[in-house]
């Protein structure tokens, strides 16, 4: 499975970029630093998942989820937080996962394979 990760925050990329790669059944496609460039990733890319920092891209996420109308297959999205408030309001918006970022990592991709199982049986 092809993952972008979405951050403006380089650490924070750069952490979940390791724990995925770090996985045989998941593929780095790329990295994005805001919006313009993570909607040039999926098109390049045409990666089924993207894992985004709500904390740094949620206040976007109406924009966002109006462009990748434009795609013929949008990407899932797992959006990653530090409030736990966050997962309404990142669920309510249409993302197909949360995880807590203080969770373990095995949380995260836990999140990650089911939002993309439930992908593939939409599509």
């Amino acid at each position: 499975m092809r993952i972008i990760v979405a951050s403006d925050n380089k650490s924070t990329r750069d952490a979940i970029a390791m724990l995925v790669r770090a996985q045989p059944d998941l593929d780095l496609a790329g990295e994005a630093g805001d919006i313009a460039d993570l909607l040039a990733q999926i098109k390049a890319t045409e990666s089924p998942l993207v894992v985004l920092d709500w904390d740094a891209l949620g206040r976007r996420i109406d924009t966002l989820m109006d462009l990748l109308q434009l795609f013929d297959e949008p990407p899932a999205i797992v959006a990653l937080s530090v409030h736990d408030g966050a997962r309404a309001a990142a669920l309510s918006a249409g993302l197909s996962g949360f995880a807590h970022k203080g969770e373990p990592p095995d949380r995260l991709l836990s999140t990650i394979r089911e939002s993309e199982r439930q992908n593939r049986q939409t599509l």
